[in-house]
């Protein structure tokens, strides 16, 4: 495990390393060895440490802890100012808390989206549960979801926020500051191109 550690740190420390191109090639090589030891040594003394905090205070995930404690080890050791930072185990743990919690809210946001499109174009196949309808539906989440990135920001922003948060047409409109027309007009097409992308698993639908 501590060779591991070891490991990892190495490679989030020489991150910074190659960057860095500040000073003379003789002082940069000597600045370059102690800034990786010294990230190396903090890493495997805290890394433990702080994956424990991150379970313990935001639970087991996901997002995994350990993942968290490494994004957040790299933006420590991407930070241009270290210097200035008066207690750097502190702002280590307040960049991984923050870390988690924001990825927490979009996981819970992904899945609040893919809850109500199920519900909005699904509806009508109650409590079905078996193996190829769950197959079937992730199938069909993907391609909605696909669907919606490649459509205009205008036209996704609208759709969703009818279609999925519940916004009144003319609520939307004001939103996206247009006409209630033309927030209409989004959603419509926006329904449409989803439709159409639908259309090849249609059939596979009606035969499960």
């Amino acid at each position: 495990m501590e060779d591991n550690e070891k490991e990892i740190a190495s490679q989030i420390a020489e991150r910074r390393v190659t960057d860095d191109s500040t000073s003379s090639e003789s002082i940069e090589l000597r600045s370059q060895s102690q800034t990786t030891a010294q990230f190396s040594s903090f890493f495997i003394e805290h890394r433990k440490e702080l994956i424990d905090f991150l379970r313990s205070s935001c639970g087991n995930g996901p997002p995994e802890p350990e993942d968290i404690a490494q994004q957040a080890f790299i933006r420590l050791n991407a930070h241009e100012a270290l210097e200035n930072i008066k207690n750097i185990k502190a702002y280590l743990w307040r960049t991984a808390r923050n870390l988690f919690l924001s990825q927490r809210r979009d996981l819970n946001k992904r899945e609040r989206i893919d809850f109500e499109l199920e519900t909005l174009f699904f509806a009508n196949r109650g409590a079905e549960s078996s193996p190829e309808r769950v197959l079937l539906v992730r199938e069909q989440l993907r391609i909605i979801n696909e669907a919606l990135k490649q459509m205009p920001e205008t036209r996704r922003k609208a759709f969703v926020l009818n279609r999925v948060d519940g916004l009144k047409i003319s609520e939307v409109a004001r939103v996206l500051n247009m006409t209630r027309n033309g927030a209409l007009k989004h959603i419509v097409r926006a329904s449409s191109q989803i439709e159409e992308a639908l259309m090849p698993t249609r059939d596979i639908d009606n035969e499960i």
